[in-house]
């Protein structure tokens, strides 16, 4: 979608591509957070 819309000066549909690939890789890296601190507690994360 995003290279179809790139090549036909789309940019909305290019901006709101990008846009939901962010917000899914934000949402797997959340999640992914979350299965860690409850799978292997024993880890220990510095807290920002």
């Amino acid at each position: 979608m995003i290279q179809q819309s790139r090549v036909l000066m789309q940019t909305r549909y290019v901006v709101s591509g990008m846009v939901t690939i962010g917000l899914i890789g934000f949402a797997m890296s959340e999640a992914m957070g979350v299965l860690e601190r409850r799978l292997m507690p024993w880890l220990q994360r510095p807290t920002p």
